[in-house]
């Protein structure tokens, strides 16, 4: 006994003999018991082969395949990951020593400066006057043995006011001494005054 092999229809192509077999039976005059056909749908994007379903049932209907839309679809989580430096994950300073060893040629020179000391050989004369009066004349002799004033250390145009002092420096020795006024009058004087030493004064008190 000769077994038939399903045949296999598309959707499209079963549509068109459904419509085929309804306009004969219409234009028939006669009636005419329509034939069952049996007919598997599969859908083309599966591969599984069909059963062929009883005798005297039309085939089920596919499953629609479900389309993912935006609504359907899982959202995407943005997951933001902060990594914070810790004390262990910072790298470690490193401490570095420079040893600056100086050199002959590093330091600077020594300057040895040398100064001569020469010895003082005159002394300073110190006139201070403690007067009221201005001195205006000012005479130092050496040759005390017969004055001869010789020029005056102070002259008029420049006196030496009461509570100034001025300084001279003079060759150590015996001077004669004399100041006068602005009139012109003596003041003091003194004969063979040995001046030396480092310092000599002569204070004017009247």
């Amino acid at each position: 006994m000769n077994m038939h092999k399903p045949v296999l229809w598309s959707p499209a192509l079963l549509a068109f003999a459904v419509a085929v077999m309804i306009l004969l039976s219409c234009t028939c005059p006669t009636p005419v018991s329509p034939s069952v056909m049996v007919v598997t749908a599969t859908p083309s994007p599966s591969p599984a082969l069909a059963m062929e379903p009883p005798e005297g049932t039309e085939p089920s209907p596919s499953p629609p395949t479900a389309v993912p839309t935006a609504t359907s679809l899982p959202k995407a989580k943005i997951v933001t990951t902060a990594i914070v430096p810790t004390a262990t994950s910072l790298p470690k300073a490193k401490i570095v020593t420079t040893a600056v060893i100086p050199t002959a040629t590093s330091l600077p020179q020594a300057v040895i400066v040398t100064t001569a000391i020469t010895p003082k050989t005159t002394t300073t004369f110190r006139l201070i006057n403690k007067s009221p009066r201005p001195i205006c004349w000012l005479f130092l002799d050496e040759r005390y043995s017969s004055p001869k004033w010789g020029a005056a250390r102070i002259v008029p145009a420049n006196p030496l006011r009461p509570g100034e002092e001025r300084t001279f420096e003079l060759e150590p020795g015996t001077y004669n001494l004399q100041v006068k006024d602005c009139n012109n009058q003596v003041m003091d004087e003194q004969y063979g005054i040995a001046i030396a030493g480092e310092t000599f004064r002569w204070v004017i008190s009247h």
